[in-house]
């Protein structure tokens, strides 16, 4: 299976990891290889992350500097303080323990909620475009994954239109001549055609 599909599932916010880890039991019943498929997955998604933190540091300092938790040094307090600055002590421990650390962008786009996959109006690439400034180098790597395209039936047809143009009747046109009537046939069957203007 082509682990590029599944980044791009990774990456798609109304599904995550937890896709893979509902779906890949329905394709194999073995639960070790069904962990393992995951944990490559994962794996694999966080090598890339790691890839582009390190060609972009100025983007992964920037995150860090702005989810570093801002918790204030504890303050002495004498035996014969009060009630009142006991609880405040108390409450800045416990804001301090209840923090989810975060590292980086992955465990922030990980922990947050996912989209929801009913919604028929969500467009994943808006989505990326608005989150841009939340996660620089995960939408770096999601333009990058998304480009790449799924099919290849244009570059088949391609191909196999060598054989269209270039039959035995053919056979000693020259690459250029070629390449001449492939752009020739491509301009006639577009719509607005003219042979007065420069095709586009």
């Amino acid at each position: 299976m082509n682990k590029i599909l599944l980044i791009a599932v990774v990456l798609d916010p109304r599904y995550k990891s937890l896709y893979l880890d509902f779906f890949f039991p329905k394709l194999q019943k073995d639960k070790d290889l069904v962990a393992g498929m995951v944990k490559e997955v994962k794996k694999i998604f966080e090598k890339l992350y790691y890839e582009y933190a390190e060609a972009d540091p100025l983007a992964a300092q920037a995150f860090i500097d702005a989810t570093r938790p801002k918790v204030d040094n504890l303050v002495e307090i004498d035996e014969e303080d009060s009630h009142a600055a006991n609880m405040k002590q108390f409450m800045m421990l416990r804001k301090e323990k209840d923090v989810v650390e975060i590292r980086d962008e992955l465990d922030k786009y990980f922990l947050e909620a996912s989209e929801d996959p009913a919604n028929p109006k969500f467009n994943m690439l808006d989505w990326w475009k608005e989150n841009c400034p939340r996660y620089p180098i995960l939408s770096k790597i999601a333009r990058d994954v998304f480009v790449v395209p799924v099919l290849t039936v244009a570059s088949e047809s391609a191909f196999s239109l060598g054989k269209r143009v270039v039959d035995p009747f053919r056979s000693s046109l020259t690459p250029q001549m070629v390449e001449c009537l492939v752009c020739l046939s491509d301009w006639l069957r577009t719509a607005d055609f003219s042979m007065y203007k420069e095709p586009t």
